[in-house]
């Protein structure tokens, strides 16, 4: 049986679910850029591609979900969408930031660091927006 609050939500804004979607379609982007570079790379072994492809297909996979998710369920207001959006994305845009203090395995170029920002930002600032839709604070 669904709890009152769930149904009654109001669609999220075009913004929220905009950056949402950029953000997952990022993930994407920035997973497949350096595997593509590593693939041909005669230094890395064949289990460092492995994990690379791996990675790639991984964050493929649950942008796309996350992506649907914003289109469908998100859009239409079900309370569900916005919470699986936020553990998809956080399992998404988390490892990177969490994985960084814990192998210190950071680089000089600050691309990464960029990347994985504004990622973080626009999957924030659109899970804020979509978690508030109807706020009057918010509209």
């Amino acid at each position: 049986m669904r709890n009152n609050n769930e149904v009654s939500r109001k669609s999220p804004p075009t913004l929220a679910l905009s950056l949402l979607c950029i953000a997952f379609l990022t993930v994407i982007a920035t997973a497949l850029g350096p595997t593509l570079a590593h693939v041909n790379d005669l230094e890395w072994t064949e289990h460092q591609r492995f994990h690379a492809f791996r990675e790639v297909f991984m964050a493929s996979l649950f942008s796309c979900v996350g992506i649907a998710l914003c289109l469908g369920p998100l859009r239409k207001g079900e309370a569900y969408a916005l919470r699986a959006v936020g553990v998809l994305g956080f399992g998404l845009v988390g490892g990177f930031w969490l994985g960084l203090p814990l192998t210190g395995a950071g680089t000089s170029d600050m691309t990464p660091y960029i990347n994985h920002g504004l990622q973080a930002f626009a999957l924030f600032v659109g899970l804020f927006l979509a978690r508030h839709a109807g706020d009057n604070n918010c509209e």
